[in-house]
């Protein structure tokens, strides 16, 4: 983690804090740091690189619609559900136009999300999603597919 400290402050330092290589750095901290349990700092990372994808790129681009993603998932383990649905909706319709329905992001997308949709008792609206997300799966990647046995579960 110190290498990839290092990296981030010399890019923060050579190209400014709003450099696509500087941001790039700053979401692979925030990975890292999640996957060492420091889940308030890597949150707080990541909502500074959602906020600078989104002021260079747009809401549109593939690096902001993944920090978008990893935002929602990690707003809902720190129990900040109701942000973490509105931001996964917004993901998912923005995967959806930008990258098809059948883009494998937009499937992992539309599992959570329905997921989640279970999770709140909202059982019709679960069984809709996931019925869509599995038959979308079955077709993209075929029946015997881990991603579409994942999506079966």
């Amino acid at each position: 983690m110190k290498l990839s400290e290092e990296v981030l402050d010399a890019r923060k330092k050579w190209l400014g804090n709003e450099h696509p290589a500087t941001i790039t750095s700053m979401n692979n901290l925030a990975h890292t740091l999640k996957s060492l349990d420091r889940v308030g700092e890597a949150v707080d990372m990541m909502e500074n690189c959602l906020i600078f994808y989104t002021k260079i790129f747009g809401a549109e681009h593939p690096d902001t619609l993944k920090s978008m993603y990893s935002l929602t998932i990690w707003w809902k383990d720190q129990g900040r559900f109701r942000e973490a649905v509105e931001m996964m909706t917004k993901c998912l319709k923005l995967r959806t136009t930008v990258l098809g329905a059948e883009h494998l992001s937009t499937l992992y997308s539309m599992h959570y999300f329905a997921r989640w949709c279970k999770d709140q008792g909202r059982d019709n609206k679960a069984v809709e999603m996931m019925t869509s997300c599995v038959e979308l799966s079955t077709k993209v990647l075929g029946a015997e597919d881990e991603d579409t046995k994942f999506n079966i579960s």
